[in-house]
């Protein structure tokens, strides 16, 4: 997951999102992780592709794909789109990471 809050100390975070301090996704632009064509399209897929290739070397997608469940609506998190969490959620196929 991209978080926008680069600059902020790790102390100045709650307790609970201090995981994002470890996100290999920290240093990237947040762009990366929200595709503009259509959510399950294979345009999407191919522009989700280089985020999820982020989230599959990061230590913390547990952490991030238990916060896109609960706030993240849109884009690539926790090595899912929006469209594989959405899935997910309706017990559809199974969700994969990146």
């Amino acid at each position: 997951m991209s978080t926008r809050h680069r600059t902020t100390h790790p102390t100045n975070q709650p307790a609970g999102s201090r995981w994002r301090q470890r996100a290999a996704c920290r240093d990237n632009d947040p762009d990366l992780f929200f595709p503009t064509a259509a959510p399950g399209t294979p345009a999407h897929d191919r522009q989700a592709a280089p985020a999820k290739k982020v989230c599959r070397r990061c230590p913390v997608t547990a952490d991030c794909l238990a916060e896109a469940f609960a706030r993240i609506p849109n884009g690539v998190a926790g090595g899912l789109t929006e469209h594989e969490r959405e899935q997910a959620r309706r017990g559809g196929r199974k969700a994969r990471t990146a």
